[in-house]
């Protein structure tokens, strides 16, 4: 028992000690295992540490990047493709961001729309619209100016966008039938702007950025509700400008009030950003729901207001992205190009394609153009990019050009300039401010060319030639120029329905109709193609000859004058510089869009005087209204006449120089016979203008003189007699160098012999008396000035005779060699002093300033000659072929006496 008690003691120790030893390892392991533990809690804190501080830092970073977004969006861009392709309004506001960053934590609101999503605003009340408005708003604000047309789709009636409506490109439409046109309108949209991005491009606001030129254009449509339609096909029509709309650079605006038409029929659109407004925020699924709002910043009325105000004075300055010069034409080559079977040039950029046209092809028969654009929108500069694009690629052997402008003459102003050896040496003829007077002698000048062309072809060498191309391959030596002739605002050339027009419209038919063939090609620009009252019956024909059409932006109707009805693509442009091109009389479908190239004109400038140096010595005629004739112009003509009259003993006496591109001298053969007597009728100047000089520009005097001084050098033997009769006003005496012009002539060997208008009765009474008595062994040339003024001229004297019977019977009966040279400045004067019928006894008239009814009751009922400055109408009996308008001579002042002084008058 005791070993068992021992045995049993002896376990109970061992199981203590075994108690004992297994609590000490339990703690040991308990001790690792908490240790253990108190590495990983503290491994664990340490990676959440730094995971959290990552987690913040990456958050700030990605506030920073939206701050620093917002605020490039928000910096001003002056370029014209800038545009809110992401809209920059308002601010996030998210759940607990203040318990992880302590800084600033406002998270700015950067919505995709123009040309990457639309947005649609919901709400149960009128909040969708009136934070629709600021939405609009910010959109404008964000696009460049003028580059975004607005549309609100409103059949409600609705007020918010009134506020739009002084906006330029702003429509509200609220009828279902306009409503209906509208969005078929953009459908065909779509399909063009497909065809321009070509697969090349996802957008269109994408191919503007590529193209750096305002391709295209860039609509925003507001739908504050939409007419309640059961047609399937209209809502169907709907969803595919929904989904496409952003493809074309269309923004659409989708304000959805609960329970609108809108709202029951439009839902799951995939292509719109949705903001719905809960409680007192707007919440969106892009941002997440519930744990984002967001909140946008009304205007007040007044700002609005404003806003609008300024955006209306930015679209006024703002213009287009130029296009330079050189990067629509090969500025390495220049005068490259051969004209026989074509002229090209470029006129800008369609994308990143040129826009090119060909004139005078025979595949295409494109001869002629007509251009269109309401005023500041670009014509002179487009007419500008065409000239020099055509003269960079063609020397003046190979084009030529006649360039009229019935506008200010700015245009074509510069290339006329010798100061800076920058005139265009291509040009023929520069028109600057013409008169129409300029532009039917111009029509009157190519017409004349044809005919000398068609002759030419006709009667060339080894069977002729059957036109134009045929002529420059058979003679390709004999190099004849491709003619362009450009009328910019040549509506003022038909404005009147007169004479002018009646000739000028069947002049320019027959131009546009055959000019083809001579390579005459016809070029007319206007603000309006309608409304010329001298085109009236004749327009269709002539316009029928133009198949390339060219607009710049204009109103419908000028759209549909240039185009034809229903193609209103003029008035579809937005933008200063954007054109439609149409090759095919204006058919719809041939429409082409385009930006202009900028003809800047430092540059354009040293173009032209590039061609100056390589043909120095071509310079354009030139013609303005304040276009004058001075003696010096002429004294190659007097030098031949001179030559002449020394074996013919027939003398010329200068009208005038007439108004074609040669400048030809109008001159009048007077032989000794009886009845070659000039009547210079009207007034000589205007006196009306502010410093005006009388007798300065007294062209009636100006004339006079001129006829004296040729006449003085054609009768180089002294068998001439010279009279003036003066009737001048002391003022007009002076201030016209009579006296210096005295001094001339008798330089010349004939002092004139001076009476004193006071004394004409008595003189012409005498040489009544001495023509009688003995024949005469000179010319005589009585030059009668200032009649009007002839004191007592039509009183009857003891004898029962007058002045004007005495002056009557001279011009009657006549004398060999005797001629009057009269001016009157009245016309009944005039009928006064010759008697009823004896108007005859002047071969030649010259009307001066004199309106229309008075120049019929001197020439007759088909006379359309009225006041025109520095002008004078011509009319002859039997040496001229036709009436003439020509610039008369303008009287001669001290350098010009000095000049013709000077000069050798030999018989060389």
């Amino acid at each position: 028992m005791d070993s068992i008690g021992q045995l049993f003691d002896k376990f109970a120790v061992a199981y203590q000690h075994s108690l004992y030893a297994i609590e000490q390892e339990e703690n040991k392991a308990n001790k690792k295992r908490e240790e253990q533990r108190e590495i990983i809690r503290k491994q664990f804190a340490r990676e959440k540490s730094k995971s959290a501080t990552s987690s913040v830092n990456n958050l700030m970073a990605t506030l920073h990047k939206l701050n620093e977004v917002s605020r490039e969006i928000n910096q001003e861009d002056n370029t014209v493709i800038n545009v809110a392709e992401y809209l920059n309004y308002g601010k996030l506001c998210v759940e607990n961001i203040k318990k992880m960053i302590f800084s600033d934590t406002s998270v700015p609101c950067i919505i995709p729309f123009i040309g990457e999503k639309n947005i649609m605003l919901k709400s149960k009340g009128n909040e969708c619209h009136t934070i629709g408005l600021q939405f609009a708003l910010e959109t404008l604000l964000q696009t460049a100016p003028g580059q975004i047309a607005v549309t609100v789709i409103n059949p409600e009636l609705r007020p918010e966008f009134s506020a739009f409506t002084r906006i330029p490109d702003f429509q509200m439409l609220t009828n279902i039938n306009d409503i209906s046109d509208f969005f078929f309108g953009i459908t065909q949209e779509l399909v063009q702007v497909d065809s321009l991005l070509q697969g090349r491009y996802d957008s269109l606001v994408e191919l503007r950025q590529a193209a750096q030129q305002p391709v295209g254009r860039l609509q925003l449509i507001v739908i504050q509700d939409l007419p309640k339609s059961n047609d399937r096909e209209f809502k169907e029509s709907l969803i595919r400008i929904f989904n496409n709309g952003p493809r074309a650079g269309i923004g659409i605006l989708l304000l959805s009030k609960t329970k609108s038409f809108v709202d029951t029929e439009f839902t799951n659109l995939t292509q719109f950003n949705v903001f719905k407004f809960e409680g007192d925020s707007w919440y969106s699924d892009a941002f997440g729901r519930k744990k984002v709002s967001c909140q946008f910043p009304v205007k007040s009325a007044e700002d609005i207001s404003k806003s609008v105000s300024k955006l209306i004075e930015d679209t006024k300055k703002s213009s287009v992205i130029t296009i330079p010069f050189k990067q629509i034409e090969r500025m390495n080559q220049m005068w490259t190009e051969d004209s026989t079977d074509n002229i090209v040039f470029n006129l800008g950029k369609s994308g990143l394609d040129t826009i090119s046209v060909c004139i005078g092809d025979k595949v295409s028969q494109h001869h002629n153009i007509l251009i269109s654009g309401a005023v500041g929108k670009g014509k002179s500069n487009l007419l500008e990019v065409m000239v020099h694009s055509l003269c960079w690629r063609y020397s003046p052997n190979e084009l030529e050009l006649y360039l009229l402008d019935f506008k200010d003459g700015l245009t074509f102003k510069p290339y006329a300039n010798r100061n800076t050896k920058s005139w265009l040496p291509h040009a023929r003829m520069l028109g600057l401010e013409s008169d129409r007077d300029v532009g039917l002698a111009v029509l009157k000048d190519l017409e004349k060319e044809r005919l000398h062309r068609a002759e030419l072809f006709r009667n060339a060498p080894d069977g002729g030639a059957k036109g134009y191309e045929s002529y420059r391959k058979k003679f390709p030596n004999k190099i004849i120029p491709r003619i362009m002739l450009v009328i910019d605002e040549y509506q003022k050339l038909f404005e009147t329905n007169d004479d002018i027009s009646e000739e000028a419209s069947a002049l320019l038919e027959n131009l546009v109709r055959q000019g083809r063939a001579c390579a005459i090609h016809v070029v007319l620009a206007s603000q309006s193609i309608n409304g010329a009252a001298g085109l009236l019956g004749k327009d269709e024909r002539i316009y029928a000859q133009f198949p390339v059409r060219i607009a710049l932006q204009n109103t419908i109707s000028e759209s549909y004058a240039l185009f034809g009805i229903g193609n209103d693509a003029a008035a579809q442009l937005r933008v200063r510089g954007e054109a439609v091109i149409n090759e095919n009389y204006g058919a719809v479908d041939s429409n082409r869009k385009f930006t202009v190239a900028f003809a800047e004109p430092k540059e354009t400038e040293k173009l032209r005087q590039l061609f100056c140096d390589e043909f120095e010595n071509k310079y354009p005629e030139i013609f303005t209204r304040q276009d004058y004739m001075n003696f010096s112009m002429i004294m190659p003509e007097v030098k031949k006449w001179r030559k002449s009259a020394e074996n013919s003993g027939i003398v010329h006496i200068p009208i005038g120089i007439k108004l074609s591109v040669n400048r030809d001298v109008i001159s009048i053969p007077f032989t000794n016979d009886i009845g070659k007597n000039i009547a210079i009728i009207g007034s000589a100047e205007n006196l009306h203008g502010e410093g005006i000089i009388p007798g300065q520009h007294n062209m009636a005097v100006g004339m006079i003189q001129g006829m004296g001084v040729s006449l003085a050098l054609q009768h180089p033997e002294g068998n001439g007699r010279f009279v003036l009769v003066n009737g001048l006003g002391q003022d007009i005496y002076a201030n016209s160098n009579i006296s210096r012009w005295l001094q001339l002539m008798e330089r010349f060997g004939y002092p004139v012999e001076q009476v004193d208008s006071t004394e004409a009765i008595d003189w012409l009474s005498g040489f009544k008396q001495e023509i009688g008595d003995s024949a005469l062994e000179e010319d005589t040339y009585i030059f009668c000035l200032g009649m009007d003024r002839y004191s007592n001229f039509t009183e009857i004297n003891l004898c029962g005779e007058s002045g004007a019977d005495t002056f009557q019977q001279l011009l009657k009966y006549g004398t060999q060699g005797v001629h009057f040279i009269c001016w009157w400045a009245n016309e009944s004067t005039y009928k006064t002093h010759l008697g009823f019928g004896n108007d005859g006894y002047f071969e030649t008239k010259i009307l001066l300033r004199m309106d229309t009814d008075t120049s019929r009751d001197v020439l007759g009922p088909f006379i359309s000659w009225s006041v025109r400055e520095n002008r004078a109408y011509v009319h002859d009996n039997s040496e001229l072929p036709s009436d003439e308008v020509v610039l008369p001579l303008m009287p001669m002042n001290n350098r010009m006496c000095g000049i013709i002084e000077s000069e050798g008058w030999s018989f060389e």
